[in-house]
């Protein structure tokens, strides 16, 4: 099997959204890593990061622009990945938007399996073609914190009868994730609740604010 034909395999697996498909072309100890993968990823771990991308995007697909031995052992390859993000992604909501993504990937092949492939893409693109916002801004500045929040409001013109402020200090990144999630649940349910107004919540620096009318 040459090396283009190793490569072909990788994508082929992919296009047929098959999570230990994509696994099984890389040698033991073969390498994954792109700008959202949080870092390099080997063996069952790349299944798992595929499985979540495919899942946020049941129809994606690469798209082959160019594809060229880069030396020995070695590809280049220019693709076009697109799909519909018709599910939960990164713990957020499905927006529904199309995308269609350029990126690349350096693949480098040991015998006829990938040892590891390095892709790149632009991620503010990413977001853009997702209908997210992106915002860059500091931690802190002194003693000013930054952070973000999220406003729902049912637009009644009632005056609140009571107000309620809630506030959680995560012990880890895993539970500030988890206690986002289930925010998200919440508040996908709340505007059901009798006398419910609208509610915003935050958080700044390691704190997580919820304010409710």
């Amino acid at each position: 099997m040459s090396t283009l034909d190793s490569a072909q395999r990788y994508y082929d697996a992919w296009n047929a959204r098959d999570s230990k498909a994509i696994v099984a072309t890389f040698a033991e100890g073969g390498t994954y890593e792109d700008p959202a993968s949080g870092g390099t990823l080997r063996g069952e771990a790349i299944g798992e990061y595929a499985a979540g991308l495919l899942a946020a995007f049941p129809d994606l697909s690469f798209e082959i622009v160019s594809v060229a031995e880069a030396g020995d052992n070695a590809v280049a390859a220019q693709w076009i990945m697109k799909g519909t993000n018709s599910a939960p992604f990164m713990g957020g909501p499905p927006t529904n938007k199309t995308i269609a993504l350029p990126g690349a990937d350096f693949i480098a092949v040991e015998g006829d399996r990938v040892a590891s492939v390095k892709g790149y893409f632009d991620q503010r693109t990413f977001v853009d073609q997702l209908g997210l916002q992106t915002t860059v801004q500091p931690f802190e500045i002194g003693p000013v914190q930054f952070g973000n929040s999220v406003r729902m409001n049912l637009g009644s013109p009632v005056k609140p009868g009571a107000m309620s402020l809630t506030w959680i200090v995560p012990r880890s990144a895993e539970d500030s994730e988890s206690i986002s999630g289930y925010s998200q649940k919440i508040m996908q349910e709340i505007d059901q609740n009798a006398g419910f107004l609208g509610m915003t919540t935050c958080a700044f620096g390691e704190k997580m604010f919820s304010m409710t009318a």
